[in-house]
């Protein structure tokens, strides 16, 4: 009887612990200051959070953290920012593989004079 209890003690740890883990973490961007990316990211990771983004560039990464963990992240001297990573989806039609990206926004197409025109005298 000894065995099932333990076993069914560790069967309710994993999932309890694997559930918060993945349902309940915030993506957000962090900037941080120059030189302090591994600094930032050893604290994320003890904290439960991983990077998902790398944006060294900026000097900033988009992170999957546990929500305890951005009170610290924002309290941390090494980080500038904090701020929700917002989803942002691509609507259907907005999009055309290997067409410019413009000109039919701006309906530039209209202006284009094909090349054997001469142009007009003003």
């Amino acid at each position: 009887m000894i065995k099932y209890h333990h076993l069914s003690a560790a069967m309710l740890a994993v999932f309890v612990f694997s559930g918060a883990h993945g349902s309940e973490s915030e993506r957000v961007i962090v900037g941080f200051q120059p030189g302090a990316k591994a600094e930032v990211l050893r604290f994320v990771e003890r904290q439960g959070g991983r990077a998902v983004v790398d944006l060294s560039r900026e000097s900033a990464m988009a992170l999957e953290v546990p929500p305890q963990a951005l009170r610290g992240l924002r309290n941390n001297p090494n980080v500038i920012y904090v701020e929700t990573d917002q989803k942002r989806l691509l609507l259907k039609g907005e999009f055309k593989p290997n067409a410019p990206y413009g000109i039919q926004m701006v309906q530039a197409a209209l202006g284009i004079q094909p090349r054997n025109e001469t142009p007009s005298p003003v």
